[in-house]
């Protein structure tokens, strides 16, 4: 794709052509071409090639502005970026798997064939964990989640849920006889199952978080201590659901999306799973998961949408506090980054906008709340896709008819697209800076924004 430098007020001057993963480190921006690594200056204009033959690079800092990079070169072989140096070091061989880089910049986790090894520029490796199978994540602290697979036998009964038993004892016919011997063949067989097991790891002792993992794990806070995971379950099959009563045809049901699993959630606190974090304290149905977890940026208080009502908790070191009731019928929300909370709830037939319990807007669209990166605004669209920007306790309406690619830095500077080609995955780039937008450039297909 075209990269190119834009401005609001000089629009937009072309950098490059046919570039890939850009962003923005310290005064430059940084992007693979023709498998070499650029380096491009905001100050200078001036390009400059840093590395080559190169498959991708991962930039890790905030999520903004990148402090430095992790390449992998086309031997699969890991380099890591050296600030104080301005060189490029090797940190792993091909074949060996970068887990995590860590703040001080020159040493990373490696997983080398199933164990776990901390690598630093100029020292021998040390062994962190063995057998750790795959890392799920890695803690700023250099805590460790991982998972390991489990193989066991079971008896093929434990994977049908027999629906049917009770009816079947107080009758008889020819389908009762067949499903009793089916029920005796079952019993007689077993096979293996593979489970996956989700531990966590403090440098000291590792420690079981949840059987079952399904492989879903999410970060909550920046430190990522605070993770959301998944469980499911031994898949199973209903007895009412079979058409043939012979282990082929139960064997081919339990091996398709026909099959039906336990399916269960979490949140762990530094490797301690909350007891107060369910499906029965947040109301949830059978196989409901709640949705849109979000931490404030003072990392204390977790909110998440059960259904249709928001919840919030407290989170305490090793422990999350029991659930409060925010409010109910919410579709969306969002934390500013002052921790104000912002929602669309349904007011009878129309969706309205609220700052905590205060309304301060009508008939907007109810799946489009963004705040801004910085300060205490939100942006959020009408019914009829008319772009807002709340602050100070003023609506300001920005631009008609916008697309949901809106990209907020602060409430006086928001880029958006207009004219969204869906085929050719672009748009018009406007951007908003307190007075009329300004039109940027045609055919924009991603943006990359600086840090503040």
């Amino acid at each position: 794709m075209p990269l190119t430098d834009s401005g609001a007020e000089e629009g937009a001057q072309k950098i490059d052509t046919s570039v890939s993963d850009a962003c923005f480190w310290k005064d430059s921006i940084v992007y693979i071409k023709d498998s070499s690594l650029y380096l491009y200056s905001l100050e200078s204009k001036e390009e400059k090639e840093i590395f080559s033959a190169v498959s991708s690079y991962i930039p890790y800092g905030n999520e903004e502005e990148a402090e430095s990079f992790l390449i992998t070169r086309e031997d699969e072989s890991s380099w890591l970026y050296d600030t104080e140096e301005e060189d490029f070091i090797k940190i792993a061989e091909s074949g060996d798997e970068v887990e995590s880089v860590f703040p001080d910049g020159k040493s990373v986790y490696v997983n080398k064939e199933g164990d776990l090894y901390k690598c630093q520029v100029g020292q021998e490796d040390e062994l962190v964990l063995e057998d750790c199978g795959n890392v799920e994540m890695v803690t700023q602290e250099g805590n460790v989640y991982f998972c390991r697979e489990l193989k066991s036998a079971v008896s093929f009964s434990e994977c049908l849920e027999d629906d049917l038993l009770d009816q079947d004892a107080e009758s008889a016919g020819i389908y009762v006889d067949e499903r009793n011997a089916f029920r005796d063949e079952l019993n007689n067989q077993r096979g293996d199952i593979v489970k996956k097991v989700l531990y966590y790891y403090d440098g000291n002792e590792t420690v079981k978080v949840a059987d079952f993992f399904s492989g879903i794990l999410t970060g909550l806070t920046p430190d990522s201590e605070v993770i959301y995971y998944e469980t499911e379950g031994i898949h199973y099959v209903k007895m009412s659901e079979l058409t043939s009563y012979t282990t082929d045809a139960f064997l081919e049901m339990l091996n398709s999306d026909d099959a039906h699993a336990d399916r269960g959630f979490g949140i762990a606190v530094s490797g301690k799973v909350s007891e107060n974090f369910t499906r029965e304290t947040l109301g949830l149905e059978e196989d409901r998961t709640p949705s849109a977890l979000q931490v404030n940026e003072n990392e204390d208080v977790l909110y998440c949408l059960g259904g249709s009502t928001l919840y919030r908790f407290s989170v305490e070191k090793n422990a999350l506090g029991k659930p409060e009731k925010v409010a109910e019928k919410v579709l969306s929300y969002c934390l500013n980054e002052e921790g104000q909370v912002f929602l669309s709830k349904a007011d009878g037939e129309e969706v309205s906008l609220y700052k905590g319990e205060e309304k301060i807007a009508e008939n907007i669209n109810g799946f489009l709340l963004l705040p801004a990166a910085s300060g205490d605004g939100v942006v959020f669209k009408d019914a009829s896709e008319t772009l807002y920007v709340y602050a100070d306790g003023q609506i300001q309406e920005i631009d008609k008819m916008v697309d949901d690619y809106i990209y907020p830095v602060t409430s006086s500077f928001i880029a958006y697209l207009r004219n969204y080609d869906a085929g050719a995955e672009s748009g018009t780039l406007y951007v908003y800076t307190g007075g009329e937008p300004v039109k940027v450039q045609v055919g924009a297909s991603r943006i990359f924004l600086p840090a503040e």
